[in-house]
């Protein structure tokens, strides 16, 4: 059975990390990285893992990926590494074009989640259609609200369904 405390640096320089890292920074990150040395420095100091795992307020599954982080990398495991997330499945530039599409036929989200699957072959939900859309400056209105160019437009959008519709 392996034991869980960790024989790195000494608790002084840990302690001295941990000094610096709170006197220094205030963002998300930089707070992860106290909380993951604190939580390194209890292991050192000889508490048990679901003690200091319950002290740093962590689950035990993360406690032991912080540990084996700090075996592994040291120092370097302390700042988390956020992967930014999933990609979009459309690029940036294809959603701006399909955006304009949208806009100027002043589509439903149904519509443009259609129009989306058919021209690009991809399948966003409607919520991620509305998301990326909103991202694009877009925004929704009634089709009373819009301005028309003409009765024959006005009548064909407005017969159609109140639905709530893109537009710049």
């Amino acid at each position: 059975m392996t034991s869980d405390r960790i024989p790195k640096p000494s608790l002084e320089e840990v302690e001295a990390m941990l000094y610096s890292l709170r006197a220094r920074f205030s963002e998300k990150t930089e707070i992860r990285a106290v909380e993951r040395l604190l939580f390194i420095r209890l292991l050192m100091l000889g508490y048990d893992m679901r003690e200091s795992c319950r002290m740093v307020d962590i689950s035990l599954p993360t406690g032991y990926t912080w540990k084996d982080a700090w075996e592994r990398d040291g120092m370097d495991s302390v700042f988390p590494r956020y992967g930014g997330g999933r990609r979009y499945l459309l690029s940036q530039d294809d959603m701006a074009k399909a955006g304009e599409v949208i806009a100027s036929e002043r589509m439903t989200t149904a519509e443009a989640r259609e129009y989306i699957r058919r021209k690009y072959g991809v399948d966003y939900s409607s919520k991620q259609v509305a998301v990326r859309l909103r991202s694009l400056g877009l925004r929704q209105v009634r089709p009373y609200e819009l301005e028309f160019d003409s009765e024959e437009e006005e009548s064909a959008v407005l017969s159609n369904s109140s639905v709530k519709r893109w537009t710049r």
